[in-house]
């Protein structure tokens, strides 16, 4: 694919060059980026890899495929780097450097997965952040791979100001620091033909204190944490305090290693942003499935279609499941609409904790409007917790569609202004079976049994079966049987389990809802 046969230049830092048979685009290097789009790529698309045909006299960075990408300085040679992405129908390309960088885009092999074998780092494409002190050894193998068993691999650090040593026939990199300081340096692998390349960050420490709290600078202990998260970090923290006068150099490293896990393991039990929680990052599940993330990035130029809502035609609710292990609470929602305003109109939000008792949580309905809107929750009930919540079209627009008279609901964003909560359950797992069961079904007069197995040892434990008192047993407080002969006419349908339970510290456990799937925790109040 020639790119200059197919490209428009979106500001004056790009240019056609040529040079005697050869046309390609030249992108002159800006700190804000030089930009092109580049038409009708649709019939490529994919997810790579791609073999970029390049040029260049530094180390500059592409955006484009939705990504961002360290570009090696070619030394003025051709060369191809190989790249993973998605192109489209426009593919927009920004091309960002140092003032004196160019980078010549010749074309793009999309066969490159078969016509090259570009290195392949042994420890990963994505980025090296290495953290240290002066005076101790860093030593990290930097070498890659080649598919190819006739390809000679070298080696080369790039935008290496400080003058850091590489080993080019082997890719070793081992370096005794002797100043405090920041030093980032691109590793760029070579096989002759393709080039990969790695970006590396070391942060050097004046001492082994201060190495610790360079590590754990991102905690922040006003935050909310989950509690396995921050329990982690703090004892990993308080044993790496304990080794800083007694650890040799080589141990010291591996806790500090040990160290920067449990940091960036932190994790906030709500995530939040200038659109509210973002929810899609910590939901359990919802009917969005794998676009989630479409879903409360604050942009209505990402969206799902109405083929996602749930519920017999017509299809006009959406339901996140937050799990058995946290709840939220909200104060008010925000909602895109997509081009089709009638698909999003006249909507509202619920929430349950047993995803059969909805309580409606805004008195308002979604307007007709392109624009951002909210609904506000009702004041009593702003401090309530919920595990499920769905938003619903209570009153359906009907359009035509393909002929057909339909009620639709499709939107491009639903944010949650509220607070995400860890409520303690203790409860692992709780299924439900029965020796008579066919095809999901149990008669009255049969046994419906239950397995329950806790995190840690609980008491107490009562449990409801169709509203029936079960026979409970246990031999170590952690792995609970229950059984319960179901003989009421009044307890026909789907059967439900309830479990109550008493925690270590003495506290009474929620209340534990489950259903006839025999493996998911059903709700909670």
């Amino acid at each position: 694919m020639q790119l200059e046969d197919r490209y428009t230049k979106l500001d004056n830092n790009t240019a056609l060059m040529q040079e005697g048979d050869t046309s390609f685009i030249r992108f002159y290097a800006t700190q804000e980026g030089s930009k092109i789009a580049v038409l009708s790529f649709a019939k490529y698309a994919g997810s790579g890899p791609f073999g970029f045909k390049i040029r260049t006299n530094g180390v500059a960075t592409l955006d484009s495929l939705g990504s961002t990408f360290t570009l090696p300085d070619t030394k003025g040679e051709w060369k191809y780097v190989s790249l993973a992405g998605s192109f489209g129908d426009i593919v927009y390309m920004t091309v960002k450097g140092v003032p004196g960088v160019t980078v010549d885009m010749d074309s793009v092999d999309a066969a490159a997965g078969t016509n090259l074998t570009p290195p392949v780092f042994k420890a990963g494409s994505s980025d090296l952040k290495i953290y240290t002190y002066v005076g101790a050894s860093v030593n990290v193998d930097l070498s890659a791979t080649d598919a190819s068993s006739t390809d000679v691999i070298t080696y080369e650090l790039q935008n290496n100001s400080k003058g850091l040593p590489i080993d080019a026939n082997t890719g070793a990199f081992s370096w005794k620091p002797t100043e405090a300081g920041n030093y980032s340096f691109v590793v760029a692998a070579t096989d002759g033909t393709t080039v990969s390349v790695k970006n590396v960050n070391i942060i050097v420490s004046g001492d082994r204190a201060s190495a610790v709290q360079a590590i754990i600078a991102s905690y922040d202990k006003n935050q909310v944490y989950v509690e396995a998260t921050l329990k982690n970090f703090q004892t990993v923290y308080n044993d790496t305090l304990s080794q800083i006068n007694t650890a040799s150099d080589v141990e010291f490293d591996k806790q500090l290693q040990a160290l920067r896990a449990a940091t960036e393991g932190l994790a906030l039990v709500t995530p939040l942003t200038d659109f509210g929680m973002r929810w899609s990052k910590v939901v359990a599940w919802s009917s969005w499935g794998s676009l989630a993330s479409n879903m409360d990035d604050g942009t209505n130029l990402t969206g799902t279609g109405y083929g996602l809502a749930l519920g017999s035609p017509p299809h006009l609710y959406h339901m996140l499941d937050f799990g058995p292990d946290y709840k939220v609470s909200a104060t008010k929602f925000g909602f895109l609409s997509n081009i089709f305003v009638d698909r999003l109109a006249n909507s509202t939000v619920y929430g349950s904790n047993d995803k059969v008792n909805w309580t409606r949580l805004t008195p308002g309905v979604t307007q007709y409007t392109q624009a951002y809107q909210t609904l506000d929750v009702d004041p009593a009930y702003q401090n309530e917790k919920y595990r499920y919540i769905k938003l619903e079209m209570i009153q359906p627009s009907p359009a035509v569609l393909y002929g057909e008279v339909v009620n639709l609901l499709e939107l491009t964003d639903f944010d949650i202004y509220g607070t995400r909560y860890e409520i303690g359950n203790k409860l692992q797992s709780v299924s439900l079976s029965s020796d008579k069961a066919l095809n999901g079904r149990v008669a009255l007069g049969n046994t419906v049994k239950a397995s329950i197995t806790a995190k840690e040892a609980i008491s107490n434990v009562k449990v409801k079966i169709q509203g029936q008192d079960a026979i409970v047993s246990t031999t170590d407080n952690i792995n609970w049987t229950v059984a319960a002969t179901l003989t009421g006419k009044d307890q026909t349908g789907d059967v439900k389990i309830s479990v109550d339970y008493t925690k270590q510290d003495g506290t009474v456990g929620d209340t534990v809802y489950g259903t006839t799937d025999g493996s998911k925790l059903f709700g909670r109040r």
